[in-house]
């Protein structure tokens, strides 16, 4: 990367092209020395007889003193160049002379125009000799001459242009890193997503060798990941020796997608960091924003919105996009909220914290989580953002979105659906209780009334009327009245329910059911009348034969007597 000059230095220097005897320069702005100190031209050795090479140009370039490729401020250069003329002129001292090729960098070298030693004969080569010094500001500084007649027209040809860079002397008398930080200029705090950034660091040379390009040295970005802004590394300006400052200029392209980005640098030999880093500088990279001519503090972009028709209670991931077009950084203070009358929250959002701060002229994307009124109906949407003064113009247009009214019936089979709607009916006889379907309390035809059946046996058990009852193994076993279900277990004598009969009251069990036909299972459940518990059993050992039956049956355990609990009877069935 090419350094540019970090000070122009337009202060006169003295730049001194001297003769001796017969070849006195004359620089026309700056005398000559008397005394050339073994610099200027000896007698003859000023000029010579050329060779010209036909058709080319008026002034043909023979050589030049090859200038060090780093020098620091007011180092002295001597210099040399050498012409042919061939112009078919006679070169005389006033009219002609030795210019740069380019006043404003002549200046930086403090040249203007040097005076040739002698006249000069068509055919002649002519050496002048004279000294630069180094401008005093960091940088890199081109260096090339040209004849001049009247100092306005310029004779081909020029000399090839060197390049010198200058680096500032480094105070290393104090004991500390091999390479010192000194300086940098960083980017503005907030830019435009991949968008051309520029910046420079200054680093000072305290180590005991010089840092060369072809020695593996360079300048190391230290973002995560080192190609956050594309660069990862830089190459030095030039070879630094020991005790100076170099500055090293950056063109970088900033991340594509917006966020926090670190900017930092360190020097690296090969790939080994040595020295200080460049403090680190926190960027922000947003998407540039077209705020046009009207100035507004915010302005809308674009927004995800839900769709026109939800659920109650419905959750949307949304986003929405604003620009910001006034002059204040929007801040931690600033926050994405309701735009609707009175700030309400209908849609549960708010207030949301920007991802990034934003600076005027950039937009953010905000995300966030709404969710829909749980009741039906038409609702307004609309955010903006919003400061400690208040909302801030422009929020997004104003829309409505309608909330439909969803039935809930759940696992109902009557009764309304919350819509005006219905969830169902119930079969003739049957009643409705809002949810459910009730079957009427009489138990159902086909199956056998045990409670008619004859009594085989009864004895009181832990308080339990304990009664059996002449039923055949096999039989299905209903509910007389619409029951609870209290507790139920499988034990020594079979599968045993037992209930509450909501139409007396009364406590029952039902002993000796086969196990494998658990029919009523759901403790605290309701069964209607005409529900088949179970299989009677008794003549098997899981219901319970040999040691607590002694053949087929049903036994019934109440707290009150048998026929108390279950009076003899033909009930209606269904």
């Amino acid at each position: 990367m090419t350094l540019e000059r970090s000070t122009f230095v337009m202060g006169a220097l003295v730049l001194a092209a001297v003769a001796a005897s017969g070849c006195a320069a004359d620089l026309a702005t700056v005398p000559a020395a008397e005394d050339d100190g073994g610099v200027g031209c000896q007698g003859p050795s000023c000029a010579r007889p050329g060779v010209c090479r036909p058709g080319q140009a008026s002034a043909q370039f023979r050589s030049q003193s090859a200038l060090p490729a780093v020098v620091t401020p007011s180092t002295r250069l001597p210099m040399e160049v050498t012409f042919t003329n061939c112009s078919g002129l006679y070169w005389n001292r006033d009219d002609f002379s030795l210019v740069p090729v380019d006043a404003e960098e002549g200046a930086a070298w403090g040249v203007r125009r040097v005076a040739l030693p002698i006249e000069v004969p068509n055919g002649t080569e002519v050496t002048v000799r004279f000294e630069l010094l180094a401008p005093l500001g960091t940088g890199r500084y081109p260096a090339r001459f040209a004849i001049s007649r009247d100092r306005i027209e310029l004779f081909q040809e020029h000399t090839p242009a060197q390049d010198v860079q200058v680096l500032a002397p480094a105070d290393c008398a104090q004991p500390g890193p091999a390479v010192r930080f000194r300086s940098q200029v960083a980017p503005p705090r907030f830019v435009g997503t991949g968008s051309r950034v520029r910046g420079s660091v200054t680093f000072a040379n305290c180590s005991t060798s010089t840092l060369s390009q072809a020695d593996g040295w360079a300048l190391a970005s230290r973002s995560q990941p080192d190609d956050t802004w594309t660069t990862r590394r830089v190459d030095l300006p030039a070879d630094v020796p020991y005790g100076a400052e170099f500055t090293v200029d950056l063109d970088a392209t900033s991340p594509s997608a917006p966020g926090r980005y670190r900017w930092t640098w360190q020097l690296v030999h090969d790939a080994a960091a040595v020295g200080e880093a460049s403090p680190p500088v926190d960027l922000v990279a947003l998407h540039p924003a077209d705020c046009g001519n009207e100035p507004s503090a915010s302005r809308f972009v674009r927004q995800q919105a839900p769709p026109g028709v939800v659920d109650p209670h419905q959750g949307f991931d949304v986003s929405a996009t604003f620009a910001n077009c006034g002059d204040a950084v929007w801040e931690a203070s600033h926050h994405l909220d309701s735009a609707l009358p009175g700030g309400a929250r209908t849609w549960g959002a708010g207030p949301v914290d920007l991802p990034l701060p934003v600076g005027p002229g950039f937009s953010i994307d905000v995300p966030f989580h709404v969710r829909a009124p749980g009741s039906p109906g038409r609702y307004g949407y609309r955010f903006g953002i919003t400061a400690l003064s208040g909302l801030l113009d422009e929020p997004s247009p104003p829309m409505d979105i309608t909330v439909r009214c969803v039935p809930q019936c759940g696992d109902h089979n009557c009764g309304g659906d919350g819509c005006g709607g219905s969830c169902g009916g119930c079969p003739g006889g049957w009643s409705c209780d809002g949810a459910h379907c009730q079957a009427p309390d009489r138990p159902v035809c086909g199956e056998l009334q045990w409670w008619n059946t004859y009594l085989t046996y009864e004895h009181i058990s832990y308080g339990w009327h304990d009664t059996d009852i002449g039923v055949r193994a096999g039989t299905r076993i209903q509910l007389r009245h619409t029951s609870r279900l209290d507790r139920t277990g499988v034990y020594a004598w079979g599968y045993m329910p037992e209930f509450t009969d909501l139409s007396t009251g009364a406590r029952f069990r039902m002993l000796h059911l086969r196990p494998q036909h658990q029919w009523a299972t759901d403790v605290g459940r309701v069964y209607p009348a005409g529900y088949v518990v179970g299989i009677s059993g008794g003549d098997t050992r899981d219901t319970g034969l040999g040691p607590y039956s002694t053949g087929q049956h049903l036994c019934i355990q109440t707290l009150r007597t048998y026929r108390d609990a279950f009076p003899r009877g033909v009930d209606d069935c269904r």
